[in-house]
């Protein structure tokens, strides 16, 4: 496949290629995370954090790397990263009162997916492919040369080749479920839960983003982060228009790969989601969202979770 074209991009402060080990994400590692922050900031820095989380070094280090680049939890300011502390999304998930502690809800993941492909400093990889990728399908020698044409753009310090296709193997093996040989170590092979999102597949060739109605991800989680993207992106203005919604870096169309048609149906329900103070109007062709009074993410999030998603 020829190498992808990325669009330009407002660059972050930095960017990172590693740290997960060469780990996938997996069951169960970001309430280990977020309980193990909770009861020792100083958790992931100490020698017998192995004994504790009863896992290996390298684990460690990987279940560390997931908490962060998924919001679970964040570095203390002053600490150079020797100190840990939940954020609001990791306690919203994880916490006394956690509304899906255990990830039993396919909606949570659809939160992980949306919290991990923003963080573009810690996740670089994840937030180019879905953000900046405008190809359907790609193979990871493309992804790659696409990865080091932009990082030279950009002009940071260009990773080792292996650095950069050993991230490439752990973005793909987050989405798409393993492929089992005899020769795959069983806990080597254990999917990410991020694979149930369907968002990648494999055709033994390549790999394609699965772009449509993603009928799983439910109208008031993607309100939420309608009103995230919303808050971050612009938070003083009252109105935001469709393309921005669908095409520009860290959307929901894009993080999502949602369809314009399945896009749009799920704007139009805003009106109704939000009681009024979000809508969705085309007016001589001009397709926009108009805010007419404040709504919150954690509301919709609340109302979502408290209904058990039958809303």
């Amino acid at each position: 496949m020829a190498t992808i074209a990325l669009q330009p991009y407002s660059p972050p402060i930095q960017v990172s290629f590693s740290g997960h080990e060469t780990f996938a994400l997996r069951y169960g590692w970001l309430k280990k995370a977020y309980d193990a922050v909770v009861s020792d900031p100083a958790i992931f820095s100490r020698e017998d954090a192995v004994i504790e989380l009863g896992v290996g070094k390298n684990m460690v280090r990987s279940i560390r790397y997931w908490a962060l680049a998924s919001d679970v939890v964040q570095e203390e300011p002053k600490s150079r990263g020797l100190r840990l502390a939940p954020t609001l999304f990791g306690t919203f998930l994880f916490g006394p009162k956690g509304r899906d502690p255990y990830i039993e809800d396919v909606n949570s993941l659809w939160l992980i997916h949306w919290h991990l492909c923003r963080n573009e400093t810690r996740a670089t990889t994840w937030n180019w492919a879905f953000n900046v990728v405008r190809t359907a399908g790609f193979s990871a020698e493309g992804l790659l040369l696409s990865i080091q044409a932009e990082i030279a753009r950009r002009m940071f310090k260009t990773p080792t080749s292996n650095t950069l296709n050993r991230d490439i193997d752990v973005f793909v093996r987050t989405y798409c479920p393993s492929r089992l040989s005899k020769r795959v170590v069983l806990e080597d092979s254990l999917d990410s839960p991020l694979a149930e999102l369907d968002l990648i597949i494999n055709d033994g060739e390549g790999f394609s983003f699965v772009r449509g109605a993603h009928r799983s991800l439910h109208n008031l989680a993607f309100a939420a982060t309608i009103v995230d993207f919303w808050t971050g992106e612009a938070p003083k203005r009252e109105t935001l228009s469709f393309n921005e919604l669908a095409y520009s870096p860290n959307s929901p169309g894009c993080i999502f790969k949602l369809d314009e048609e399945s896009l749009v149906e799920r704007l139009e329900a805003l009106e109704h989601l939000t009681e009024g103070r979000i809508l969705f109007a085309d007016t001589a062709g001009v397709k926009q969202l108009y805010r007419k009074s404040p709504v919150t993410a954690s509301e919709l999030l609340e109302k979502y979770y408290t209904n058990a998603g039958k809303n």
